[in-house]
């Protein structure tokens, strides 16, 4: 996961690069969503410290041990649910918003991660009940995203210090 997510930090940058030096554009603005915030910071050049930003999320653990690989954070932040398997899935869902949120309405630990647009979703969290969520939304709207990631959700509040840390330069 950490390679991919260089690997979009460095793509950023090209493009970045490409488009102030060959085609002259000089944005008024950079925006980024979710990773792309941080992507954003370095390509504009805002962050330049990215060697020193690899080596501080590396070792971390952040994608590896805490909000990835082995969930730790779970741990902490599903301290009322000892008796739940620590697993984690990520779910693009394509259905109208009140289907979504009623699917998510007895599943505490689901939730609605991010709105693309009207009709586009994604929902995340642990693996069993996001199974429900998807059965009850209907198989056909739904598509497994291939990263379980833990963000855009209440669990990454027990990441909070460590998060601030990282993103602090």
């Amino acid at each position: 996961l950490f390679e991919k997510l260089k690997g979009a930090l460095f793509l950023s940058q090209i493009h970045s690069l490409f488009s102030h030096e060959v085609l002259g554009l000089k944005p008024d603005a950079y925006i980024g969503f979710s990773a792309g915030e941080t992507a954003a910071l370095f390509a504009s050049g805002v962050w330049g410290d990215l060697d020193d930003y690899y080596q501080a999320v590396e070792n971390s653990g952040i994608w590896t041990k805490e909000l990835a690989g082995e969930l730790n954070v779970l741990n902490k932040a599903w301290s009322d649910f000892p008796e739940v398997a620590k697993t984690w899935r990520n779910w693009g869902v394509r259905a109208a918003y009140t289907r979504v949120i009623s699917a998510l309405d007895n599943e505490p630990l689901v939730h609605l991660a991010t709105i693309n647009a009207e009709g586009d979703y994604s929902i995340c969290g642990q693996a069993e009940a996001c199974e429900r969520v998807v059965e009850a939304i209907g198989r056909a709207n739904c598509q497994p995203i291939h990263y379980d990631l833990i963000h855009h959700c209440p669990e990454i509040e027990a990441y909070k210090e460590e998060w601030i840390r990282l993103t602090t330069r």
